[in-house]
């Protein structure tokens, strides 16, 4: 087990919840964490962050995602690539272009696709750089 799993379990048997908040980590209740155990998280916080940010969303309904303020790396094995799901209100750096960033608006025009439908859409998503709409129902890009 990773140090920060380690870390994060430790913190939980304590009856200590952790929840990402942007870039910092909420403790609750934070008097029942260790200062020792506390200092360790902080360290790992790089690490630790995408952990919390992944159980709060895999937990999360599409519309609560949406105004959550999150955004979350995953790697998409029809699409054969990493993507950023957001928020509709997170804040994203600078983008490489390296990375296809879905919104969770958009997410909401792509339920139901099938698995070609949402291969040529995010193909012309990465082309043109577009957004998801609802214009019509066949998950087009403007």
């Amino acid at each position: 087990m990773s140090a920060v799993l380690q870390a994060l379990a430790e913190a939980e048997a304590a009856g200590v919840e952790l929840r990402a908040d942007g870039e910092a980590v909420l403790f609750r209740p934070a008097d029942c964490l260790p200062p020792a155990l506390r200092a360790e998280l902080r360290e790992h916080l790089p690490e630790l962050l995408p952990v919390l940010r992944t159980r709060q969303v895999l937990g999360m309904r599409l519309s609560d995602f949406a105004d959550a303020g999150l955004r979350l790396v995953v790697y998409s094995e029809l699409l054969g690539e990493r993507l950023i799901l957001a928020s509709d209100n997170a804040s994203l750096p600078a983008s490489d272009g390296e990375q296809v960033v879905y919104r969770a608006a958009e997410l909401r025009e792509l339920l139901g696709l099938e698995s070609e439908e949402l291969r040529r859409v995010h193909q012309a998503k990465r082309c043109f750089n577009g957004v998801v709409t609802a214009a019509g129902r066949g998950g087009r890009t403007s």
